[in-house]
């Protein structure tokens, strides 16, 4: 056996000869990948944060092809009220929409994520938010959840309340400040290129 652990990953091909007393020589290879650690992260609601509605859409990014499982908990009297298992998608991104009779307005909410990978790696994370109606809602709606785009510096445009300020996050990064026009629409350019890949982004008001 090696002495030196192998790094985690890392892919690595072991093969192992053998000959036989007419020097003729017989092999066998297995390709393999080491995994020690996995991913899972909430990206929105935000841990501690007030949400003004009952149907929030909550979203992150996991370790892709792994098994994932939500348990949202009524801090209240400490009843789960909602638990769903499923799977990010092939970038690792997924996203979940609560329909309109799981959580109640004026209460406060734990939601736990767990994983487990496809080497039986497991790992979870927690946030914490409470429902206030009263406070402006906030929507993104361009670009579009899970889309593919082909600008690298995409008008990210939505609405909220009138001349309300907006702060603008890419990939947990806050990068912008702008504020709503009259009408509530409110809209963000990057100046800097985003790079090929995925990317995620929050925008966030405070009442």
């Amino acid at each position: 056996p090696s002495e030196t652990p192998l790094a985690t990953g890392e892919s690595f091909t072991a093969t192992a000869t053998v000959e036989n007393e007419e020097d003729v020589a017989s092999s066998s290879s297995v390709s393999f990948t080491i995994d020690t650690t996995t991913q899972i992260e909430i990206y929105s609601p935000e841990d501690q944060s007030t949400i003004n509605t009952v149907t929030p859409r909550i979203f992150g990014f996991s370790e892709p092809n792994s098994d994932l499982e939500i348990n949202i908990r009524r801090t209240s009297d400490d009843v789960i009220v909602y638990t769903e298992t499923f799977r990010p998608n092939t970038f690792g991104f997924w996203s979940l929409a609560l329909e309109d009779d799981i959580l109640q307005e004026q209460d406060s909410y734990l939601i736990s994520v767990s994983i487990e990978d496809v080497a039986g790696n497991q790992d979870a994370v927690e946030h914490q938010i409470t429902i206030d109606t009263d406070i402006p809602s906030i929507q993104i709606n361009s670009p579009a959840i899970n889309s593919i785009l082909g600008d690298t510096q995409p008008v990210i445009q939505g609405t909220t309340a009138p001349n309300q300020e907006v702060q603008i996050a890419i990939d947990d990064e806050n990068i912008a400040l702008v504020t709503a026009d009259e009408q509530g629409s409110w809209a963000f350019q990057p100046e800097e290129e985003l790079a090929p890949g995925p990317h995620f982004v929050v925008a966030s008001i405070t009442d």
